[in-house]
């Protein structure tokens, strides 16, 4: 478990502050202040030097800006974090400065500095995960701000499942098509080619019917204006087509057999992910799939609060819990212990600030108050 302690940040030219610094105690911090006053925006600053984006999961621009919001071209803006990662210290920056090119962006990691790619190769050295995965253990917008496909790749690639052939082995419900996924191909491949198959053989059976009963009639209309010969010649085509037009059918039959067999295993393999999925998150629940129409399950990835889908029907106290549980989730997942930053902190209970306090080294709580900008320790 790798352990990011924040101990001092120093702001220049970032947001709405000229330059200022503050401390953090090891455990416990709370800012409070008015709207407006810079609460996120020390959030942001933490965000933006390890992830290049906001808490809100966007890249916005934080640099100076004049009255009328226009960019000032000699603008630099400085964000310097003092930490320590398992009781070693360190001092990770980011400057960005404006040039006719665009803004360009310099890191560094104990004074040595370094570009982007540099800097991304750095965090995984340090705390064994990649820059995607550092924003998800920091704000739980990084992850709500990604697609449904999105979403679904990054919490079924966090579960420890051998792949689809291992799961349909290890069921006696699906063993015998365990070998459609030998060559790891996923099951939506295999859903899509049977269902290729089920539509071509099931034209090929109406076109051979037809061909029987067009010789049939030809064959009864025709009578004794046919010689015997050609009569039987147009009935034994008619056998043969029908002996034909069987194989196609039973073949029909075991694709719409073996169709069913993976569009149960794909519900299996959902149910299975979104137990051992949801096992890693507290009050979060993860919802994978909803029925259709048409009885075919459509992939989605809805985030629930007891039963209640996210979003602005949920009250901001129990919002802002379930973000504090998704980071916690992501950082138990990948490994790591980050600050955990509690926006909007004072809808919280006494007890649901304990319950989302609980396993966090720090925390910093962001606190709405009619006054200066402070912090308490």
């Amino acid at each position: 478990m790798k352990t990011l302690t924040l101990k001092e940040m120093r702001l220049i030219n970032f947001g709405c502050f000229k330059d200022y610094s503050i401390e953090f105690a090891p455990e416990k911090n709370v800012i409070a202040g008015a709207n407006g006053s810079g609460k996120t925006t020390i959030a942001d600053a933490f965000s933006w030097v390890f992830t290049d984006k906001l808490m809100n999961g966007t890249s916005g621009d934080p640099m100076p800006h004049d009255e009328q919001g226009r960019p000032l071209s000699n603008g630099e803006t400085i964000v310097t974090i003092y930490a320590s990662v398992n009781d070693l210290d360190y001092i990770f920056e980011k400057l960005a400065r404006r040039t006719y090119k665009g803004n360009d962006h310099i890191y560094s990691v104990n004074g040595v500095q370094m570009g982007a790619k540099a800097f991304r190769e750095a965090l995984i050295d340090i705390f064994g995960v990649t820059q995607e995965q550092f924003g998800l253990c920091i704000s739980a917008a990084h992850f709500l701000k990604n697609d449904t496909a999105t979403r679904r790749s990054i919490l079924f690639n966090q579960v420890d499942i051998d792949g689809d052939y291992k799961l349909a082995d290890d069921s006696a419900e699906f063993k015998e098509i365990a070998y459609l996924f030998s060559e790891d191909e996923p099951i939506e491949s295999h859903l899509k080619t049977f269902r290729k198959a089920i539509n071509g053989s099931g034209k090929c059976n109406w076109g051979l019917l037809g061909e029987i009963n067009d010789n049939r009639v030809r064959a009864n209309e025709n009578g004794y204006a046919l010689s015997c010969v050609r009569n039987e010649q147009l009935l034994a085509r008619s056998a043969e087509i029908d002996e034909v037009g069987k194989t196609l059918t039973k073949r029909l039959v075991d694709l719409e057999r073996t169709m069913d067999l993976l569009k149960r295993f794909a519900k299996y393999k959902t149910e299975v992910y979104a137990e051992r999925i949801n096992a890693e998150f507290g009050t979060a629940e993860f919802v994978f799939t909803e029925p259709t129409n048409t009885g075919d399950p459509k992939d989605i990835c809805d985030l629930r609060y007891k039963g209640e889908r996210y979003g602005k029907r949920l009250n901001t106290g129990a919002r802002v819990i379930m973000d504090c549980d998704i980071v916690k989730g992501f950082q138990k997942a990948y490994g790591v212990q980050l600050p955990l930053f509690i926006d909007n902190a004072e809808s919280l209970t006494m007890s649901s600030i304990k319950s989302v306090r609980d396993g966090v080294a720090q925390y910093i709580a962001l606190v709405a108050e009619d006054c200066e900008l402070t912090i308490e320790h």
